[in-house]
């Protein structure tokens, strides 16, 4: 698993097990368009993880495919628009 890849789980499942989101009423990611985001609080997704309920990984799972496909999807374009390097940098600036 490359190392966006794991900040973005451990972001999205590790995290939310704090306290500090238990009333936290914002998306887990401002801005995101996935479902989970646009329709759910992190406060909301601590009490599913908190309680085990199958929804809250459900819930999560929707957010990271989003993510995924937003990644793959930026790395098609560069690949047809011959900017692979320059995706490279800045993907490499964001894991530092």
């Amino acid at each position: 698993m490359c190392l966006a890849a794991w900040m973005i789980y451990f972001l999205s499942i590790n995290v939310l097990f704090f306290f500090r989101y238990q009333d936290d009423f914002n998306p887990i990611v401002n801005g995101c368009s996935c479902y989970c985001c646009q329709n759910h609080s992190r406060a909301y997704i601590h009490h599913l993880v908190m309680t085990k309920e199958l929804l809250a990984y459900v819930l999560l799972m929707m957010h990271n495919f989003q993510h995924y496909f937003s990644f793959f999807s930026s790395i098609r374009n560069a690949l047809k628009e011959d900017k692979l390097d320059q995706l490279s940098k800045i993907i490499s600036r964001q894991a530092l």
